[in-house]
């Protein structure tokens, strides 16, 4: 894949980097990036740069974990769903079969029933 070359400004200085993404996501982390240093220089306009440059990477490594931990917990409950997800399928597929067995008993007492009415009136009949 080939390299991109895009222009950011971080902190008003330029910087060219390359990567194989998207020059508009390089942009768009590039101005992520530029925020959290506007944000800390907010805070306390006396920190140095080096200091500012730990406080962002700092902050962006740590929304990095916090997000790294809530993929792994949506994963868990999207595996679990799954599980759970199976184990009603296949409660269903018993169940229809249960219901085919029964719907099939029924039909087979239906036509005893039918049968023994028949014969019934038959009795009936030959008894006048």
């Amino acid at each position: 894949m080939s390299k991109n070359r895009t222009d950011v400004y971080i902190c008003n200085k330029k910087y060219t980097l390359e990567s194989e993404e998207s020059s508009e996501f390089i942009m768009g982390v590039s101005r992520v990036v530029d925020k959290k240093f506007e944000e800390i220089f907010e805070r306390d306009e006396n920190v140095s740069l080096v200091d500012a440059a730990i406080l962002v990477s700092l902050e962006l490594v740590s929304e990095n974990v916090k997000m790294a931990r809530k993929l792994d917990e949506m994963k868990k409950q999207i595996k679990s769903n799954s599980e759970e997800s199976n184990q009603i399928k296949e409660k269903i597929i018993s169940m229809s079969k249960k219901m085919e067995e029964l719907y099939e008993k029924n039909k087979k007492l239906q036509a005893e029933v039918d049968l023994n009415r028949l014969k019934n009136t038959i009795n009936t009949m030959n008894n006048k």
